[in-house]
């Protein structure tokens, strides 16, 4: 039980340093994998913490591959300039 809290923390914290088009393209995502509406992704799962148990590893899964082609996308702009 105290790793899938943990789990849902990392979620929270994964998400809230996205920024908005990244935090859209991952509630999208989840809203298509687990067929919920992109509010219940985002008020109820992410935000409420109520993500059904089976579902956190996968939600995280979601959240860290956003933020991971994020990243990507930063470093590639920052390649350019050097």
């Amino acid at each position: 039980m105290e790793d899938l809290e943990r789990q849902k923390e990392q979620i929270k914290k994964i998400f809230r340093s996205l920024d908005k088009l990244s935090k859209d393209k991952a509630r999208s995502k989840i809203s298509e994998e687990f067929k919920i509406t992109v509010d219940v992704a985002k008020n109820h799962w992410i935000y409420g913490g109520n993500i059904p148990e089976a579902n956190v590893p996968k939600v995280l899964e979601i959240v860290s591959e956003v933020l991971s082609t994020r990243i990507d996308n930063m470093q590639e702009l920052v390649s350019w300039k050097v």
